[in-house]
Formats: structure tokens, sequence, C-alpha cells
């Protein structure tokens, strides 16, 4: 058994994305609305799966990259990677013929991008983020939004 499976046992599955389900993402760990945005989950996939499947290489080599260069965040090991994809909440259809965007879990079991530079980003699983970015929103003191950031929030809030 590694690290990750005795780490992972019991959890029964905690904080994975689904499939089919749309995320918010803060670009960088920046959370602000500037660096927010929409992600749906396409795919989650098993990391045995993408380890030894040629079809996930370029995914696996680049997840192994993030290690490497990111080590104060990514563990040697994950259990899952997920596959997401920009969600444009206007039209509320995917963004088209954009890349997909890769998330894994962190040392500190949340889950950040890698990859490109697009999706070096939280992927707020548990929505936890963006519910106190939009209680800490409302609060002049903190941001100072203006009105027509707060109703973009607002309409952002159903996600």
């Amino acid at each position: 058994m590694t690290d990750i499976e005795k780490e992972t046992e019991g959890m029964e599955a905690k904080n994975i994305p689904v499939a089919g389900t749309i995320y918010h993402v803060f670009d960088d760990g920046k959370i602000t609305l500037m660096r927010h945005f929409l992600v749906k989950c396409k795919e989650v996939i098993p990391f045995k799966k993408l380890s030894t499947d040629p079809n996930y290489k370029k995914i696996f080599d680049s997840w192994q990259e993030a290690v490497k260069e990111i080590d104060w965040v990514f563990n040697p090991e994950t259990d899952y990677v997920a596959c997401c994809e920009l969600f444009d909440e206007e039209t509320n259809e995917l963004v088209p013929n954009e890349e997909p965007l890769y998330y894994a879990r962190t040392k500190y079991w949340d889950w950040f991008g890698f990859g490109t530079m697009l999706d070096d980003g939280v992927l707020d699983v548990t929505r936890k983020v963006w519910e106190q970015f939009y209680t800490d929103a409302h609060n002049p003191e903190i941001f100072g939004y203006n009105d027509e950031d707060l109703k973009e929030i607002e309409c952002l809030d159903k996600f």
C-alpha cells in the first residue's frame, strides 16, 4: 500500500471532484474576483491509471514536473487528477477550443492546477473558498467592491 493509499484509506471519496460539476477556481491561489473563473469537471482520473495508461502519458509527465518544480504544494503521490474545461457563466456553456485544465491534490488536501499557467489555481471542490470570498466580498473593509462587482458575485454564487 502506498503512502497516499494509507492516507486516503477510509476517506470514502472525500472531497473528490465529480464529473459534470461546475467549480470555482482562483488563479494562482489569489482569492479575488479578477482571479476567479469557472470550470466544469470532465473526468476524474485515478492516479494508478494516469501513471500507467499511455493515453495519459503527457498529463502524467506534466504532473511529475509540477511535483519537482512546486514541491511545497504537491505530494510526490496523489490519488486522483481532475480534468476540467473552462466554463462561461454568461452562456452556461463550455468555452470552445480550450485545452483541458488539470488539478491534483496538494499536501494540504485541497486541489491545485498544474500544466499551463491557466490551470495554476485553486480548484474549490468544497465551496469553502468561494463561501469565504463571498462573505468577504460583501465587507467593504476587506475588498470594497462596487455595486457592479457585487452583482457579478451574486450571479456567480449559483455555481
